[in-house]
């Protein structure tokens, strides 16, 4: 076998490889952010730290050509009062990775 693609259905986003490991490495990076606000209040200035933190990592990863697009969702709109109130917190990171090559044409000319 030669190739990225997984056995996810075609209409999965992550039938790449690159895609997976990317998703996996945000996942890890994210942890530590995650865990370090555990415990506090969830307060606009505890959502509004941890996406500044979460934006400044996937800044760093988008630099190095790993991300297209991302964006950081961590406001009152999924950390509703019901959510508080059940000493949960809600972030949503929506990526887009960029695909990697998977075919490579090379013409050659003899002029």
């Amino acid at each position: 076998m030669f190739g990225d693609i997984t056995n996810a259905s075609d209409t999965s986003s992550l039938i790449s490889i690159n895609v997976i490991r990317t998703i996996i490495y945000i996942k890890a990076q994210l942890l530590p952010l995650a865990s370090a606000i555990l415990f506090n209040n969830n307060t606009t200035e505890t959502r509004t730290l941890f996406t500044l933190q979460a934006e400044g990592l996937l800044e760093n990863i988008q630099s190095q050509g790993g991300l297209t697009e991302f964006k950081v969702i961590c406001d009152e709109s999924n950390n509703t009062q019901d959510i508080i109130d059940a000493k949960t917190f809600v972030a949503s990171v929506k990526v887009k990775v960029p695909g990697s090559i998977n075919y490579i044409i090379i013409n050659l000319d003899n002029n």
